[in-house]
C-alpha cells in the first residue's frame, strides 16, 4: 500500500510537472504616448525666428508651426544656384567631346549639391505631419532658441494620435516573437478591469534611450537606469520600445498616463515554464 501511495504520488508530481497547464504572461509598465506622426521634430538645425501657432490650437496637417532664421541657408542657395548656372554655360560653351563630358559631371555634383541646399533651406519651416493640438513646452521663450535637426520641438495632441509605449528586454521581446496570444490593459487605478488591446508595432533596434521617466524605477517601473560622467540618464541595459493601440474606452487618457500591459503566452507546463525562465536568465546573464 505504502509503494501504490508513492506511486501515486510520483505520478501526481509528474503530471503536475509536465502535464498540467499553467498561464504564463508577461506584465510590464506601459505609457500613454504620442505616435511618431504626432511627435514634432525640427527638420533642421534652427534658430527659431517665427512661432505661427500657439499652444492648444488645433491645427491640420500640413500647417506651419514655426520658421526658422534662413540667412545663411538664403545665402548659400543664392550662391548654389549661381555655380550650377556656370556649370550649365560652361557645358555648351565648349565643343571638345572629352571637356563637355567633364562639364558635364560639374553641372550634375552642382545640382545635387544645391538640390540638398534647397531641401535644408526647405527644412526651416516646420510644418504638422498629422493633425492635432499643438503643444510646445516652454513656448513663449522658444523665439531664439536652437534645436538640432531631430531634436524634440512639441506634440500634436489628438485622441487618435495617442498609443501605448513598453520597453522590454531582449529576453522578453523574444517572447513576444515566439508566443503572443493576446495583449491586455490593465488600469492602474482598477487593476480587475481589462481592457483587449493588441502590438502594434516593435522598434527593431534595442535603445538605451528611456521613452518616459514612468517606466524606470524612480518613476515606478521596472527598468534599471544609469547616469552617465555627463549627467544624462539612460538605461543600464539597452531594451526594445513596442507600441501597443489605446482602445477607445482609454482615448481621453493624457500623455505621461500609467497603464499596466500583460502580453500573455498561452499556457504551459511547469517544465516548459522552467525551462524558459532558465533560457531567458542565460540571455540576461550571458547575452547569448
Amino acid at each position: 500500500r505504502q509503494r501504490q501511495m508513492c506511486i501515486r504520488d510520483r505520478s501526481g508530481l509528474v503530471i503536475v510537472t509536465f502535464v498540467l497547464p499553467f498561464p504564463h504572461g508577461t506584465t510590464v509598465r506601459g505609457v500613454v504616448w504620442p505616435v511618431d506622426e504626432a511627435i514634432v521634430r525640427s527638420d533642421a538645425d534652427c534658430i527659431v525666428e517665427m512661432v505661427a501657432v500657439g499652444n492648444a490650437q488645433f491645427v491640420e496637417a500640413d500647417t506651419e508651426l514655426l520658421r526658422c532664421d534662413q540667412t545663411v541657408l538664403a545665402a548659400e542657395v543664392a550662391n548654389l544656384k549661381a555655380e550650377q548656372l556656370a556649370a550649365r554655360a560652361g557645358v555648351y560653351a565648349t565643343k571638345d567631346r572629352v571637356e563637355r563630358g567633364l562639364k558635364q559631371s560639374e553641372l550634375e555634383t552642382a545640382t545635387r549639391t544645391l538640390r540638398k541646399a534647397e531641401e535644408k533651406l526647405a527644412g526651416t519651416v516646420l510644418r504638422s505631419s498629422s493633425r492635432g493640438e499643438l503643444y510646445i513646452p516652454n513656448l513663449e521663450n522658444l523665439s531664439g532658441s536652437y534645436f538640432k535637426q531631430g531634436d524634440l520641438v512639441g506634440y500634436l495632441l489628438d485622441p487618435e494620435n495617442l498609443s501605448i509605449r513598453v520597453m522590454l528586454s531582449q529576453e522578453r521581446v523574444t517572447l513576444l516573437v515566439d508566443r503572443l496570444d493576446r495583449v491586455d490593459l490593465l488600469v492602474e487605478h482598477n487593476p480587475d478591469t481589462r481592457m483587449a488591446s493588441h502590438v502594434k508595432r516593435r522598434m527593431p533596434a534595442a535603445t538605451q534611450q528611456l521613452v518616459s521617466p514612468a517606466l524606470g524605477v524612480e518613476g515606478g517601473g521596472e527598468l534599471a537606469l544609469e547616469v552617465t560622467e555627463v549627467n544624462v540618464t539612460k538605461l543600464a541595459q539597452p531594451a526594445f520600445e513596442v507600441e501597443v493601440a489605446l482602445p477607445a474606452s482609454l482615448r481621453d487618457s493624457r500623455v505621461g498616463d500609467a497603464v499596466r500591459v500583460r502580453f500573455d503566452h498561452g499556457a504551459s507546463s511547469l517544465a516548459e515554464l522552467v525551462t524558459r525562465e532558465v533560457q531567458l536568465l542565460l540571455l540576461r546573464k550571458f547575452n547569448v
